[in-house]
């Protein structure tokens, strides 16, 4: 009896043992690691790379070295169908870059499909500059067809670029997640002389008001220096939390003229614990337009008076700042 008991815990130890085992293989295979040099073939087979590895929980592309050539990049774009969770992952220091060189340069395509939920494509520690391509697509094109995803943009800096730097078209009837579908957090933006943000929100439930709800762009703790036009949104909400700006002005080139934030569609402007300051813009172009916003700021610093103030809901909203240093600037809603 003694020996049938001793066998038995034996056997339960033994049987618990293989288990954790088991888990802890399952754990650390979930999980495909690459480590990208510049100029090799990990580097040139990126495409191939995320493809056709996406078979594990999660896929690390670890780029180590300082500075990569994205004019060398073989293919026209670097386009990813999603399947699983990706990691960009630039090297500890912070000071892996992006060059594209201000050529015909490799614009980042992510298709998030329907059979494809809840996944997470993050960039870290990289920073991307010079991007000016010939074939008119923004430097990320994000094509969704639900809004059950994000995009993280983790002490990334986006410097000297000449084009639009992220797009999102997406498709969605109700919200369904809580999370923003776009999050920068600690990033830097110098210098840009297009749109950072445009979102095109596609819907067919033309009676819910709070489809605007569904899509939110959200940058914490970010710095914005000598930027112009920078979001134009479509039905989307967009969240400016501590975060600073300098310098703002009108981007000329796009075919809607404003510094700040333009949209033509119901939206959300939310601006917390912001500064603002040095906004010097010589023409008439509004810093704000939208046409329906739910306009919420607790604004640290905002060297603007509002006056005038109708249903924001249902107006216009420019925003003029006039240039002359001895006028006494006014934000003005219509």
């Amino acid at each position: 009896m003694k020996i049938s008991l001793y066998y038995s815990l034996y056997y339960y130890h033994y049987i618990t043992s293989l288990f954790f085992i088991f888990l802890f293989y399952k754990k650390v295979n979930t999980k495909k690691v690459f480590s990208i040099k510049n100029e090799n073939k990990d580097f040139y087979n990126l495409n191939s790379y995320i493809n056709n590895v996406q078979e594990t929980e999660e896929l690390l592309l670890n780029f180590s070295e300082a500075y990569y050539d994205m004019t060398l990049f073989p293919s026209t774009n670097l386009e990813i169908t999603v399947h699983t969770n990706i990691a960009f992952v630039g090297n500890a220091n912070g000071t892996t870059v992006f060059d594209y060189g201000g050529k015909p340069g490799c614009a980042t395509v992510i298709n998030i499909n329907n059979n494809t939920k809840g996944k997470i494509i993050k960039f870290e520690n990289i920073t991307f500059e010079h991007y000016d391509p010939i074939n008119h697509l923004p430097a990320f094109q994000i094509n969704a067809a639900h809004d059950q995803f994000q995009i993280l943009f983790y002490h990334c800096t986006f410097r000297n670029n000449d084009y639009q730097m992220v797009a999102l078209d997406a498709f969605c009837n109700t919200k369904s997640q809580t999370k923003p579908q776009i999050l920068f957090q600690q990033c830097n933006f110098y210098n840009n002389s297009d749109t950072i943000v445009r979102t095109n929100h596609s819907f067919t439930n033309q009676k819910n008001e709070e489809l605007y709800k569904s899509l939110t762009v959200h940058f914490l703790n970010s710095n914005f220096i000598d930027n112009k036009g920078l979001f134009y949104l479509h039905y989307s909400g967009l969240i400016l939390e501590n975060c600073y700006f300098s310098k703002i002005d009108t981007n000329l080139n796009n075919d809607k003229k404003f510094a700040l934030y333009y949209s033509e569609s119901q939206q959300l402007l939310s601006i917390k614990n912001s500064t603002f300051e040095n906004i010097n813009i010589k023409n008439t172009h509004p810093l704000i337009e939208s046409l329906k916003l739910n306009w919420i700021h607790e604004f640290n610093s905002f060297p603007v008076i509002i006056s005038n103030v109708l249903d924001l809901e249902k107006s216009m909203i420019f925003v003029k700042l006039f240039s002359s240093v001895s006028k006494e600037e006014v934000l003005t809603i219509i």
